[in-house]
């Protein structure tokens, strides 16, 4: 355990460090290594084995390298890069920015308005609270806003977005994507919905009856047993496109 402002630096081997207070760099080099940055802004590299890093308060650098890393920011608004590896990160309290790198990754917001990138991998990214700005990557990911007003793009790959509670804008990107939609006042906006592949999955409907109504010109209210929400499409989509479209019921 280390207080002050610290340069630690670790061999191979599995090692258990604590910064304690003050602006650390803590370089864990090899082994699966347990890090606790404790209080201040702190530079963080993981380097190669599974490694738990643990940021503490303070606005944290953390960068996973190598290996299936667990990543928490704690409080502050942290930059966190999990690198190779399938990884986990929860960014935590404050705003964030984190990356998941390569490898099927994890990414939790937390409270604030936190930019998220799944990078290459198939990825889960969950914004939380707050006005958040989700981007899946590579290859076919989930994306969930959570609450607040996000913007979503799926990048490249069969990704599955779904907006949560707040007005959103959805961008699936490449390839065929499903837009999920539950019963909600809030209004979503989908910037280039392909009728011929893309998918609207909806929440607690059982494929029963669907009144689908165009209020004004691209501005689709869907509604049935599951409630009714609303659909701004900005690419010139008519009602006679949106009857036709592969609408399903949402079985996750």
């Amino acid at each position: 355990t280390f207080d002050g402002d610290d340069t630690v630096k670790s061999g191979a081997g599995n090692d258990v460090i604590s910064a304690g207070a003050g602006n650390d760099i803590i370089d864990a080099d090899g082994g699966n290594d347990t890090i606790d940055a404790g209080s201040g802004n702190d530079f963080v590299q993981a380097d190669s084995g599974d490694d738990t890093v643990f940021g503490g308060g303070g606005n944290d650098t953390i960068l996973g390298g190598y290996g299936d890393d667990t990543i928490d920011g704690g409080h502050g608004s942290d930059v966190i890069d999990g690198g190779f590896g399938n990884d986990y990160i929860d960014g935590g309290f404050n705003a964030d920015d984190i990356s998941g790198g390569q490898g099927n990754d994890t990414l939790l917001g937390g409270r604030a308005n936190d930019v998220l990138q799944g990078g290459a991998g198939y990825d889960f990214l969950d914004g939380g609270l707050g006005n958040d700005i989700l981007v899946g990557g590579g290859q076919d990911d989930e994306l969930l806003g959570g609450q607040g007003n996000d913007q979503l793009d799926g990048g490249t790959g069969s990704d599955k977005l779904f907006g949560g509670i707040g007005s959103d804008t959805l961008t699936g990107g490449k390839n065929s994507d499903t837009f999920v939609f539950a019963n909600s006042a809030d209004t979503d906006v989908i910037t280039d919905f392909n009728v011929n592949e893309d998918i609207i999955s909806i929440i607690n409907w059982d494929g029963g009856m669907l009144d689908i109504l165009e209020t004004t010109p691209g501005l689709f209210q869907f509604s049935g047993n599951f409630g009714q929400f609303t659909i701004a499409f900005t690419n010139n989509i008519s009602l006679a496109q949106i009857n036709s479209a592969t609408i399903v019921a949402d079985i996750s």
